[in-house]
């Protein structure tokens, strides 16, 4: 298997002219963080055996949620090789994230063609997940998260019992952002419960101070909530348009080093469209999960119109809210008043927020690599030479650009993911 993962970064990636040397293509990193969420369509799924699964919530009532009901269900996707014994990694999708687009595809793609097996994972700030698997349906206490989530993890893992001609006899795990994040504290949790096993661990780009990288995201807020709503509909159905064309374009092959210069160099945005458009993106994720969090905790933060049909009055009243705000008027008070009562106060949970709340264990194990970039948009200098004080350089790859996550479709990324995993 070695010499196959070999020959595909060989043949597949270093092609690139740009993977001699870490000549990045963008050095603006807000532009980076956007292409990102174009890389699903940068590589096929042709030929590829995939098997989608819908694990139903376990928890009673969640299947009555007004504007929610029935819809309590989040779907996994299987890739692997049929008949061979190859490792299985555990893709653990970004904040908000699903299984079935954006980069978890793109990391299922990258490594079914360099010979693994994987199965993709939601994120638990996904609304449908943190409604149908998380207890508290509110999001954001890894401590607390870690333990229905790996619940969820099991169900997967005994799931691929009924998949025939699967095989592994390994597994491994991969998080990029705030999956990258629950990697760290997942490898622990597991060491510990020793249900499953994860013998390689790849977190990619995770907020290191939590609490901080959600103030930065906070701060691309106003610049899309302060556009006129012709200007927000522009430009998200050049965003669509793009997109679109894209899959149409590339859906039975990758597209080439000169398309993909072609891609970048055409993005018709300004530097503040890409800060907007990146702000939406999450902004619609907190609002979602807040929804779904008022609904099952009650917390009269926003109205739920009950005799209305459409959940829009109410998500529009959610998107007042920031990741702050989340923290501060809802997170924080359940933790220290809620159900399990953490004896903490609220600087000593922004103290154990992220990985700092991991350096101990970071420091010991060696079976954890970090990737990460120098100019993520939501981590700070000192947060990187943070890591950089922590980790050995065996254990920490760091990229001088690339904003958050706009990197990881490069070949010099792909060939270091790959060869983390296979050496």
């Amino acid at each position: 298997m070695r010499a196959f993962l070999l020959t595909f970064c060989i043949s597949i990636y270093s092609s690139f002219s740009l993977a001699v040397e870490y000549n990045f293509p963008v050095l603006d990193p807000f532009k980076a963080t956007f292409i990102s969420s174009a890389a699903d369509a940068m590589l096929s799924s042709e030929g590829m055996n995939i098997v989608s699964v819908k694990f139903h919530s376990q928890i009673p009532g969640r299947s009555n949620l007004k504007y929610l009901e029935h819809r309590d269900y989040t779907s996994i996707e299987y890739a692997f090789h049929e008949n061979e014994d190859r490792p299985l990694v555990f893709i653990l999708a970004g904040l908000g994230g699903s299984a079935v687009t954006g980069l978890a595809k793109f990391y299922q793609k990258t490594l079914y063609k360099a010979g693994f097996n994987s199965v993709t994972i939601p994120s638990p700030y996904l609304w449908k997940f943190s409604m149908s698997h998380l207890n508290s349906a509110t999001p954001g206490f890894m401590e607390r998260d870690q333990v229905d989530f790996y619940h969820f993890l099991k169900r997967v893992y005994r799931y691929r019992k009924n998949l025939s001609g699967f095989k592994s006899s390994k597994n491994y795990l991969l998080g990029y952002s705030m999956g990258g994040l629950q990697a760290v504290y997942i490898s622990e949790y597991d060491e510990k419960q020793k249900g499953i096993n994860f013998e390689k661990v790849v977190a990619v780009n995770p907020p290191i101070d939590l609490y901080e990288s959600a103030s930065n995201l906070d701060q691309l807020f106003p610049l899309y909530k302060n556009m006129s709503p012709e200007r927000r509909h522009y430009m998200e159905s050049k965003v669509w348009r793009l997109i679109m064309n894209l899959g149409q374009k590339f859906s039975k092959k990758a597209p080439s080093d000169e398309e993909i210069i072609d891609l970048i160099q055409s993005l018709p945005f300004e530097n503040y469209e890409y800060k907007a458009l990146i702000g939406r993106s999450f902004l619609d994720t907190l609002a979602a999960m807040i929804l779904v969090s008022e609904q099952v905790r009650d917390w009269r933060v926003i109205p739920i119109y009950y005799d209305t049909l459409s959940p829009q009055a109410s998500l529009t009243a959610a998107k007042d809210f920031t990741f702050i705000r989340y923290f501060d008027e809802i997170l924080f008070p359940d933790l220290v008043n809620g159900p399990i009562g953490v004896e903490k106060s609220r600087e000593e949970l922004i103290d154990t927020m992220g990985l700092i709340g991991k350096l101990d264990y970071l420091k010991k194990t060696e079976k954890i690599k970090i990737f990460h970039n120098e100019d993520d948009i939501i981590v700070s200098n000192a947060s990187v030479q943070l890591l950089k004080d922590l980790m050995p350089e065996e254990r920490l790859k760091l990229y001088p650009l690339g904003g958050h996550l706009g990197n990881v479709w490069f070949p010099s990324n792909v060939n270091d993911l790959i060869m983390a995993f296979a050496n």
